[in-house]
């Protein structure tokens, strides 16, 4: 098969499972997410990918070729990284240009690439900036053009947007997805962030204490997210121990908040509860609501009839039966 393939590896830190027994598969220029919290081993993957750490057990194969005896310089791989890690002694464009002249590419070559390569993440005519007059998203934008100028086999990037503030974080990571999808490029990408993951990637592999535990696109994931922990760290409220008190499966379940809605009482099937508490989230409230079942969370747009709620107050609530997803 080819691409990138990851078979069993397991990584050991003395008596510590970094990772353990992981397989991957990262198709021809598709964007694979590694999500999870701090310490679950996505970084630590990684890096065994980079050829920067070696497997207790298991291979990295790439194109079907095993990639255990390659150092990392020979692997074809781009990497970078949450600091960015620019040269600061030299300019834009002599980052942006450096793997190209380890690759001994000739001078005009390389002014053409770096040329390309700017134009591509909107810093046109940034060549002779300093690196220290960029802002912190103009430092990730050179990196990246750094890291793609190469023309890497894969591209690798550890928690590249982690430094920054959320709405730049947000922008660049649609930016990064486009990027990638205009060039075809297959990449690895580490993130702790769901928001990111989602945007950026193809399909996310979420992981815990050395493991993948589910893996899908975005849209399968928030649909289904198969266990309690997945649901949590997906930031589903509405985990149920028995959902068929409130017209679901038997057994635990995650009802997803968008399938609740506030309604009249007189409405079939309407769920009677008192507001217990509500949070402010920009465009939208959260509103928690106890029922006689059970606490449930529902979303009241800003600017709604329901966004007046506050605690006390009885409501009623719909919940649409396709809304359950069982746990196992």
């Amino acid at each position: 098969m080819t691409g990138l393939r990851v078979d069993g590896v397991t990584v050991q830190f003395g008596a510590t499972t970094a990772v353990d027994d992981v397989s991957l598969q990262v198709n021809p220029g598709e964007i694979v997410a590694l999500l999870g919290p701090s310490g679950c081993g996505k970084s630590t993957l990684l890096r065994v990918i980079a050829g920067l750490a070696m497997p207790a057990n298991g291979s990295v194969l790439w194109n079907g070729v095993d990639l255990g005896s390659q150092p990392p310089e020979a692997r074809g791989f781009g990497l970078m990284f949450q600091d960015h890690a620019l040269f600061p002694h030299r300019n834009v464009a002599d980052n942006v240009g450096f793997g190209l002249k380890m690759q001994r590419k000739g001078t005009a070559d390389r002014q053409r690439r770096v040329d390309e390569m700017l134009e591509l993440v909107d810093l046109a005519g940034y060549g002779p900036r300093t690196v220290d007059s960029l802002s912190g998203g103009e430092a990730q934008r050179v990196a990246l053009a750094r890291a793609l100028a190469p023309s890497p086999q894969l591209l690798m990037l550890d928690e590249p947007l982690g430094s920054l503030d959320r709405s730049l974080r947000d922008r660049l990571a649609i930016d990064i997805r486009d990027v990638l999808k205009r060039l075809g490029q297959s990449a690895v990408h580490v993130t702790h962030d769901q928001d990111e993951a989602f945007t950026v990637a193809d399909s996310v592999a979420i992981m815990r204490a050395g493991s993948v535990v589910r893996h899908g696109t975005p849209h399968d994931l928030w649909n289904d997210p198969a266990t309690a922990f997945v649901a949590d760290f997906l930031g589903h409220p509405n985990i149920l121990d028995d959902a068929q008190g409130f017209g679901g499966p038997s057994g635990s379940a995650v009802l997803r908040i968008d399938a609740i809605t506030f309604c009249d009482a007189t409405t079939p099937g309407a769920i009677a509860g008192t507001v217990a508490a509500m949070w402010f989230r920009g465009d939208h409230f959260r509103v928690q609501v106890e029922t006689t079942m059970g606490p449930l969370v529902a979303l009241s747009s800003e600017g709604g009839s329901s966004a007046s709620l506050t605690p006390g107050d009885q409501v009623h609530l719909r919940i649409r039966p396709d809304g359950f997803s069982p746990l196992r």
